[in-house]
């Protein structure tokens, strides 16, 4: 699936080589989807717009708003949710997206990315290499010291161990021991 601007969203059945647009219930733009299993999914996107899809997408309905602009949502399990946005905004719910509690994320600057390895080990990541990570599930969170000023758009891990995040000016970080460091993979190059 592709979201975007004035509420787009778009489906693939072919792998990418046609799309066929659905009805998505907002015009708001969105940012960000996950589904946690074929049928369930969840969108955010500006002015904190959330939906909601339980039949893979042909539908969609929307959820309670969120406060701010939500840039990434990840969903452990069809009822365990993150998300996060806007003025640091980070946001979690344990019944599919019915009721959010707000979480102190430590930072007031934007939140672009999360994202969880398995039900109890995620990361956050935002701007000016602002980074979180949890071991239980959202119960509490770690900042980490990514090395970096850039701003970090996504983030990803690959094992429990290695992960990647990416940013601004080309910035691409990596790291093998779950977060502890980081090491610089590539920097933007001009002209090339």
């Amino acid at each position: 699936m592709r979201f975007g601007e004035g509420g787009t969203i778009l489906k693939t059945s072919n792998g990418g080589n046609t799309w066929t647009s659905l009805s998505g219930a907002t015009t708001n733009w969105l940012n960000a989807v996950s589904f946690p299993d074929t049928y369930t999914g969840y969108a955010v996107g500006g002015y904190g717009t959330i939906l909601k899809t339980s039949d893979g997408g042909a539908s969609w309905h929307v959820l309670p708003e969120a406060a701010y602009s939500l840039y990434s949502v990840f969903f452990t399990d069809v009822n365990t949710g993150f998300a996060v946005g806007k003025n640091g905004i980070f946001i979690s719910t344990r019944d599919g997206g019915t009721t959010w509690t707000v979480i102190p994320g430590g930072t007031v600057n934007p939140l672009l990315s999360v994202y969880f390895f398995n039900a109890s080990t995620g990361y956050v990541a935002g701007s000016f290499g602002f980074m979180l990570k949890t071991t239980n599930a959202g119960s509490t969170w770690t900042v980490l010291s990514s090395g970096t000023s850039e701003w970090l758009n996504s983030v990803y891990f690959t094992s429990l161990d290695t992960g990647f995040v990416a940013g601004s000016s080309g910035t691409i970080l990596k790291t093998t021991n779950g977060g502890t460091t980081w090491t610089a993979l590539q920097e933007y190059l001009p002209g090339i």
